[in-house]
């Protein structure tokens, strides 16, 4: 390896670490805030759970964009969604197989399905997400948050009790605005400057490995800004909370298309490629598909499923950098 090759490492994990924990500062800094201000814990633990699931992708596609790389920024999110499933709620199935709540299946995963579905078709049809599109995207995000606020205020599952919990957490002994704003700026700030610094790291390692910028950003910048949602869902599988663990990956699948897309085409039109739009995106459905039958199969997702997830994720790896995609 060259000093080149290292440097560039160096920029993307001093990136990646500037994105972790800005997202850190950033939620501790809305959680004093909301308190401060008397919002609901339940509304305060959905909006940290979308902010601090998506705001890695969200901040690095716009930096994607910014600099003209759109695989990058079309890559990322697919690739997050696809690891996602595959691999985060796989690994996390194989450590302790997973009951499933009814509700959690005609709300989330359909959810997620539909929005799936939805971005296919847009791709497939158009080849590009508009602004009109992304108006489309964030108004669906918002009747999303609405209705799961509904839906967990009225029901005693152990989902909205986490939630809760989340929007009282980290509560300082004396609510210091100020103290609050400074730390939600320099979170931003963090996730803003630790966004190009991935983006551009990845561009560089694209070149230095000889493949597309699609395929670095469908694994190697996708498994990165993975990594909060991967951690966090282990540490779930481990302490036995499976409620916790696929209302994560459920909200963070759905937020990564609603919210990051959404949002990013409302700056600017993002164009699609060709062979994330006729084979990228149809493996991302595919894999919102597939988790379907295994929930519904007995109300459990099992050890056996788990292995079969994984081993899909590492088979679109071994498709990736053999078969397409490559210089």
């Amino acid at each position: 390896m060259n000093f080149g090759s290292v440097q560039d490492l160096a920029y993307f994990g001093a990136g990646l670490a500037a994105l972790i924990i800005g997202g850190q500062f950033a939620v501790r800094g809305a959680i004093g805030l909301g308190q401060v201000l008397k919002f609901s814990p339940l509304f305060m633990g959905i909006l940290i759970v979308a902010f601090g699931a998506s705001a890695p992708e969200l901040f690095v596609t716009l930096a994607a964009l910014g600099a003209s790389h759109p695989d990058l920024a079309v890559g990322n999110v697919v690739g997050s969604n696809i690891a996602n499933i595959l691999l985060v709620l796989g690994l996390a199935v194989v450590i302790h197989p997973i009951g499933v709540r009814k509700a959690m299946i005609f709300r989330d995963a359909f959810m997620m399905i539909l929005s799936t579905a939805v971005i296919v078709w847009i791709a497939q049809n158009t080849e590009r997400f508009s602004t009109f599109q992304g108006i489309i995207m964030v108004g669906s995000l918002v009747i999303y948050v609405l209705m799961s606020f509904v839906f967990e205020q009225v029901s005693d599952s152990p989902a909205g009790e986490r939630l809760r919990s989340l929007g009282t957490s980290h509560r300082l002994p004396v609510a210091i605005i100020p103290l609050d704003l400074v730390l939600i700026a320099i979170g931003l700030a963090l996730l803003h400057y630790g966004a190009h610094f991935v983006v551009q790291g990845a561009a560089a390692l694209s070149i230095r490995m000889g493949v597309t910028e699609a395929v670095i950003g469908l694994s190697v910048l996708a498994l990165a800004t993975s990594l909060p949602e991967l951690v966090g869902t282990l540490a779930a599988a481990a302490r036995q909370r499976p409620d916790i663990l696929i209302a994560t990956v459920l909200g963070s699948n759905i937020f990564n298309l609603l919210a990051v897309l959404g949002v990013a085409a409302l700056i600017q039109p993002i164009y699609i490629s060709e062979r994330i739009a006729h084979l990228d995106m149809w493996i991302m459905f595919a894999s919102s598909v597939i988790l379907l039958p295994f929930m519904l199969t007995d109300w459990r997702l099992s050890r056996a499923e788990g292995v079969a997830l994984v081993v899909g994720y590492f088979a679109y790896m071994a498709v990736l950098f053999t078969g397409f995609g490559i210089h």
